[in-house]
């Protein structure tokens, strides 16, 4: 639980910096600007490389997801919950 409210709070920091940045550089305050910002940045043109890297260019994402959830279960096991 003390996980969860630490992202939490990084996600909501992380959002509050961002607005207020484009509120010193803009002068308007714009509360769903990150949100919009975001939803055009996954609106883009996706970039995929050649033939050779395609393969690791798809499958390091999910690579990373088990990545860090071995580490996450390696850490949990240590510590014996």
């Amino acid at each position: 639980m003390n996980a969860v409210m630490a992202i939490l709070m990084l996600l909501v920091g992380a959002y509050l910096v961002a607005v207020l940045e484009g509120w010193v550089s803009t002068g308007r305050l714009r509360p769903a600007g990150p949100i919009t910002s975001g939803l055009a940045l996954l609106g883009r043109e996706s970039v995929v490389p050649r033939r050779p890297d395609r393969i690791f260019f798809e499958v390091a994402p999910i690579l990373l997801l088990v990545a860090a959830l071995l580490a996450a279960t390696v850490q949990r096991v240590r510590r014996g919950a």
